[in-house]
């Protein structure tokens, strides 16, 4: 059984999960710190790897590179640290798993 579609030819709109007009304001989210990568202010260039090797953009890259080559395979790394050393920490600890043990190409996940 099929149901009837109204006459109305144009497709239901979704809400976004990102507010009205793909607005951040009033999820308590600051705009100011919401970006494709990077922080707030930081550009790619043409040079720049990609994707970057934890797969953020850190803040203090030297600081995370350390914290995740000594602390990733140890139960309880400070995932607190991490979030001091870039935005978006948990992308950060997943996407550098998920390479470090080659999963990205196993599972073919694009980059």
């Amino acid at each position: 059984a099929s149901s009837a579609v109204s006459g109305n030819s144009s497709p239901a709109i979704m809400p976004s999960i990102l507010g009205v007009n793909g607005s951040v304001s009033g999820l308590g989210v600051d705009p100011s710190k919401v970006f494709q990568l990077g922080t707030a202010g930081q550009h790619l260039d043409d040079s720049a790897e990609f994707p970057p090797p934890y797969g953020v953009i850190p803040e203090c890259p030297e600081e995370l590179a350390e914290l995740l080559e000594t602390g990733l395979d140890q139960w309880g790394m400070d995932i607190f640290k991490v979030a001091e050393y870039t935005t978006a920490p948990l992308t950060c600890v997943t996407y550098t798993i998920l390479k470090e043990r080659g999963l990205i190409n196993k599972f073919k996940i694009p980059d």
